[in-house]
């Protein structure tokens, strides 16, 4: 991807297409602008901190539950917290497809679970460039839904670096045209930091 600096009004008829804490990410006569953000978000939109909790409450459901509290200690978090996140991701592609089927088969659960997908490698197909996670040696292809329409354009976007290694936080859905389960990417984890796709 080239990199140039940008003049902001070159932006004015772009949509904003995915944000992190460095960046955002603009599409632009069908070509992804990378803009760094050099005097970095706005503090309320910024939310990768640790929550200390004294008392949860959680509503009736099933594998997504709803939650919420009155007040939290708010900490930064350090690469320690990255690794646990991690480590408490799915075993299995598989694993994680049949929970899906289990929860998205009963008519009030949501059109979507949302999972934390491990993985060794995104890649993107040669035939038809959609995204491709792959984790040992299974593999699942990524597709935005309409919750989150643009996260896999952003996808395209990053180093090769942030597609290694890691964890993919997103919503397991089902096609019932092409009879075929899809996961539509939220945020990835790495070892080192969290990229928010939307």
């Amino acid at each position: 991807m080239e990199e140039r600096k940008v003049n902001y009004g070159e932006l004015k008829h772009s949509k904003l297409i995915g944000q992190g804490s460095e960046a955002r990410v603009y599409l632009k006569d069908n070509m992804a602008i990378k803009a760094f953000n050099q005097n970095g978000m706005k503090k309320e939109e910024m939310n990768n901190k640790i929550y200390k909790i004294k008392e949860l409450y959680h509503y009736p459901g099933g594998l997504n539950r709803r939650i919420r509290w009155e007040s939290a200690e708010m900490t930064e978090p350090d690469d320690n917290v990255y690794s646990l996140i991690i480590s408490k991701a799915e075993g299995s592609v598989s694993e994680t497809v049949k929970k899906a089927k289990n929860e998205l088969k009963n008519t009030l659960s949501d059109p979507s679970a949302a999972f934390l997908v491990p993985f060794d490698s995104i890649e993107f197909s040669v035939s038809d460039g959609h995204a491709v996670l792959k984790y040992n040696d299974e593999t699942i292809t990524l597709r935005s839904n309409e919750n989150y329409p643009d996260t896999c354009k952003v996808l395209s976007v990053l180093g090769k670096e942030s597609l290694e290694n890691g964890a993919l936080l997103g919503e397991m859905f089902y096609s019932s045209t092409e009879r075929k389960f899809y996961l539509c990417p939220v945020s990835i984890v790495n070892p080192h930091k969290i990229i928010r796709l939307c």
